[in-house]
Parts: C-alpha cells; structure tokens; sequence
C-alpha cells in the first residue's frame, strides 16, 4: 500500500480540521497504509503539555498518545516551529525534524494531505 504524510499545519482547537486529520490518519491505516504524522506551524500546539482545551472540545493530547496504537508510529514535529513558540512538549512521544530531514520525510511520502 501507499506511504501517506499527514501534515499537521492548523491550531488544535481554532477549527474541526485536527480532528479530521487524525481521523484521516487512523482510518487510512485501515487501508493497510503506512501513515507518517508530521506536525508544524501552529499545529506544534497540539504537543503542549498542560492544554487547556475550550469547554466542551475533548483535548487532542489523548488523541496523540493513542495514535501509535493505530500503527502512526512515526511522529515528526518541526524543530523551528515548536522553538518559535516556545512549546512546553514531551519530546519523547516524537521526533523533532530540521527543515533537511521534513524535506526527506516529503520526497518519501507517496501522498501528502495536509489539514
């Protein structure tokens, strides 16, 4: 099957496309894809320890934590976005990537879906 890159781009709680996106991601493993999460821009908050999520909007933190259970066990955040930020983040659940190293996670990727 096909080697998909989910690339995470969006804030976690300004729209419903995270969710959508990890649902993407979880599903297309389904398929028998191999699926490779890679989070940038504001989507490195969603690595935030500590969230505190809108009221009635469920914390994507569980979601993340459960994802290698569903076989995404390649999870790669930009090193740049998370500094700029200045994200509080458990680096052990991910890989931080230099702009080389994502440019390689993009040339192997067959597809790439961005949310």
């Amino acid at each position: 099957m096909a080697t998909i890159l989910v690339h995470f781009t969006s804030s976690p709680y300004a729209s419903g496309l995270i969710s959508e996106g990890l649902d993407f991601a979880i599903s297309a493993t389904n398929y028998g894809h191999q699926v490779i999460a890679l989070f940038s821009d504001d989507a490195v908050w969603m690595w935030q320890s500590e969230q505190h999520t809108p009221d009635g909007i469920k914390s994507v933190s569980k979601r993340l934590k459960a994802l290698p259970l569903f076989d995404v066990e390649k999870l790669y955040v930009c090193e740049s976005s998370l500094r700029l930020r200045a994200v509080n983040a458990d680096h052990n659940r991910f890989e931080q990537l230099t702009g080389k190293q994502i440019a390689a996670v993009f040339e192997h990727a067959e597809h790439v879906v961005t949310f």
